[in-house]
């Protein structure tokens, strides 16, 4: 089994006060491991968290030597942003995005499944139920080998760092992984920045922004036809570049783009996507299930119902075959002066109506139990269907 291998980034503008206080507010959700009292606090907000893997997770800061080193303190990543924000020699405005952050998450095949693991949600809080009243669920994904996970991710951010991010390796902050949610991650901490040779010599290591020559399109970023390059091409081709080299580490993940390429949800969509999917196929199932009710219970309103019109049908037959000595018989005088003959030919006369009723409502059944009208016509429910059938019974029975 193959797995899909992609990342997800957003941009955060710099703001009038700068990001410090944004990106602080996000360490510590994301290197939550660092502080207990950021567990309790992030794992009521998120459900997905389970705190007693949070030990799982590592963080850690870029050592400006090339490598990274294991965190201590958020503030390590935050003082190495600033460091770097500081050397951008031109003014940086309120609308410029001076923060990229990314997601990788490990892919499927690298994770064992734990089924029915999450109850679901609705919007409120309140646990979701299915059709048939019970409790909804779903699963959560594991690191099959968390050394063999931290590779991944490892891999997954040299090529960010090589050929995605304009500063290189330099641009990355810092970077966490996030074992104690419904699938293994690394959240990573970047900035556009990158050289900037147009800085004096009295300024040496100036930065400049680079956010939409990387991200948007620009005119310094033209394709072989001179023709600017647009931003989802970039993101594309980022895209790409990464299947490919994970693909070349040796990861079991497509080479080719999915067909699920663009449609990826942010977080809480898609979870809400996966509730609908499952109400989905819990109306489904119910669904199929009343429909099999539903044969159920018009066989039984035949069968029933049938036997009825049947007794009424040879109940006529029978007096249709009556002996002829049987004439005489009514037409004999009694002692009234009068005959049976009218009051035999009273009960005939609603012996025929009936037949004729008789005969009329096996229509109305042959059609109401025709299987392409029956989801149309066969409204008959538990309580209708022996409804009808006492009216039948009532109407003509003995």
């Amino acid at each position: 089994m193959t797995g899909h291998a992609a990342f997800h980034v957003a941009h955060d503008a710099h703001g009038e006060r700068g990001t410090r206080a944004d990106r602080r507010r996000i360490l510590h959700e994301s290197m939550r491991h660092l502080d207990p009292r950021d567990v309790k606090r992030h794992s009521a907000k998120n459900l997905n968290i389970v705190r007693a893997d949070a030990h799982l997770n590592d963080g850690y800061v870029n050592d400006g030597r090339g490598g990274f080193t294991l965190v201590t303190s958020v503030t390590d990543v935050l003082d190495y942003g600033d460091e770097r924000l500081e050397r951008v020699r031109r003014k940086i405005t309120a609308d410029q995005k001076t923060v990229n952050r990314f997601v990788v998450h490990l892919p499927k095949s690298l994770c064992d499944e734990i089924a029915e693991y999450y109850p679901r949600r609705n919007s409120d809080g309140s646990e979701r139920l299915g059709s048939s009243g019970e409790p909804m669920s779903r699963s959560r994904w594991i690191a099959r080998d968390r050394d063999e996970a931290l590779r991944y991710f490892r891999d997954a951010i040299d090529f960010l760092g090589g050929s995605v991010l304009p500063g290189g390796h330099e641009a990355i902050h810092g970077w966490a992984t996030n074992f104690d949610e419904s699938t293994p991650h690394v959240q990573i901490m970047a900035d556009p920045l990158a050289a900037d040779l147009k800085a004096p010599a009295s300024q040496p290591g100036a930065l400049r922004t680079m956010q939409s020559q990387t991200y948007s399109s620009h005119r310094e970023v033209l394709d072989a036809n001179g023709r600017q390059i647009s931003g989802a091409e970039k993101l594309r081709e980022y895209q790409r570049g990464l299947r490919e080299h994970m693909v070349k580490c040796g990861w079991p993940v497509d080479r080719q783009v999915s067909a699920r390429h663009g449609l990826e949800l942010p977080k809480p969509e898609y979870e809400a996507a996966q509730d609908a999917e499952a109400s989905a196929r819990g109306a489904l199932a119910a669904a199929q299930r009343e429909r099999r009710e539903a044969d159920a219970l018009a066989e039984q309103t035949r069968r029933i119902g049938y036997a009825v019109l049947d007794k009424i049908d040879a109940e006529h037959e029978r007096v249709k075959r009556l002996p002829p000595a049987f004439d005489a018989f009514l037409d004999a005088p009694m002692k009234t002066g009068g005959t049976l003959r009218p009051v035999f030919e009273r009960f005939t006369s609603t012996l025929d109506k009936n037949t004729a009723r008789a005969a009329q409502l096996r229509n109305e059944l042959d059609e109401m139990l025709t299987p392409r009208r029956r989801v149309r016509r066969l409204e008959l429910d538990d309580e209708q269907a022996p409804s009808r059938i006492r009216h039948l019974d009532r109407q003509f029975g003995d």
